[in-house]
């Protein structure tokens, strides 16, 4: 199946009421682990590139290794342009071939942020490349503010932007390593109620397992998590760190992989992705 339309596989989870794990691959190593996690639970999958990602490696070659992982997958996924400030980088994305991208102007005024919104998705319509935005906005570190999503304002933006997925503000926040974000589900299911359009969790590393699931059967068909597969990698790799005396690295790190994979697959299977393929 390997690459699938970002819009297919977010239509199938509406349609049957499950959400797709959307993670972060920094590395080679991480995209494959992300594959083989797909494959084991035998769920669709979003493969992301962003920030630290492409500072570190550019553009082309974050999407090249990821482009690489996913070539041969036995399940759908698809690969995306995850916080995208800058529309050259958008475009960028666009004519290279991600699958989709996502233009995050959460910080700017709601007008600036719709107008180029709507930029960003006439490009993107031309080339067949599917468009994520953000309304609201997702905490993202210490003197940020949240800006919960109101569901006339998400109606606001979508009939003015038609973007395929949009990213809400109902309490999580990125970057954190500890599972109480304090999710207001009263603010998620009056946004599920309004809008049609698959809704996108951003921050869910904060989630708790326990509401995972339930975030799942909303309109929430995407959900991001970064910081805790990042989190699991590093811990297995302090725990390998304790005891390896070999000398080689690739086997030293493969603790970890196998640790990652283990977390990405007990994802799935919260979210009701698993045996969906």
């Amino acid at each position: 199946m390997s690459q699938t339309p970002f819009a297919d596989i977010l239509q199938d989870a509406r349609a049957r009421r499950y959400a797709v794990p959307a993670f972060n691959a920094w590395t080679y190593q991480d995209a494959l682990a992300l594959v083989a996690a797909a494959e084991r639970a035998r769920s669709p999958l979003i493969v992301q590139t962003s920030g630290t990602c492409i500072r570190h490696n550019g553009l082309a070659l974050s999407f090249q290794m990821v482009k690489k992982a996913v070539r041969s997958a036995k399940v759908p996924v698809a690969v995306h342009l995850d916080h995208g400030e800058d529309r050259r980088l958008i475009c960028d994305a666009i004519h290279m071939g991600y699958d989709s991208v996502m233009y995050d102007g959460s910080k700017l005024p709601v007008d600036t942020n719709i107008e180029n919104t709507r930029i960003i998705k006439a490009v993107a319509e031309a080339y067949g490349v599917s468009v994520e935005a953000e309304i609201g906005h997702v905490v993202k570190g210490a003197g940020d503010a949240e800006v919960l999503t109101a569901p006339d304002d998400a109606l606001r933006f979508l009939a003015a932007t038609r973007v395929d997925a949009l990213a809400v503000a109902v309490g999580t926040r990125h970057g954190m390593q500890t599972q109480d974000a304090p999710l207001r589900l009263d603010a998620l299911d009056a946004l599920s109620a309004a809008v049609e359009v698959p809704l996108v969790l951003h921050g869910s590393s904060g989630v708790s397992d326990a509401e995972l699931p339930t975030v799942a059967r909303s309109a929430v068909c995407k959900v991001n998590i970064a910081t805790r597969l990042r989190t699991v990698f590093i811990r297995a790799l302090g725990e390998e760190a304790a005891t390896y005396t070999g000398s080689d690295h690739i086997a030293f790190v493969m603790r970890a992989h196998e640790a990652t994979i283990r977390e990405a697959t007990m994802i799935m299977e919260l979210l009701g992705s698993a045996n969906r393929c």
